[in-house]
């Protein structure tokens, strides 16, 4: 469809067909609706994320409340093996 002789070519007001605000809008409605068409998807997630805090918030609990370093070479380096076990 061709459009007619001598009329004058549409295009938008300015070099973007809406504004810098209401992109933002329609982008972030548009995350929203995605986020919550999947609410299991959330709510494991958010259970897997609360599991793995409480396992190293445990595994540190104590070392909150030490003032003084590792007790040498062998304790600095199991704390972060400790940490990759519980991870994987």
């Amino acid at each position: 469809m061709a459009p007619a002789p001598g009329a004058a070519p549409v295009a938008p007001p300015g070099r973007y067909a809406a504004s810098g605000g209401a992109q933002l809008a329609a982008l972030t409605a548009r995350a929203a609706r995605t986020w919550w068409r999947t609410p299991d998807y959330n709510a494991t997630r958010f259970l897997i994320t609360l599991g793995i805090a409480l396992i190293f918030g445990s595994m540190y609990w104590k070392r909150a409340h030490e003032r003084c370093a590792p007790r040498g070479a062998r304790a600095a380096g199991r704390e972060p093996a400790c940490c990759c076990a519980a991870v994987t």
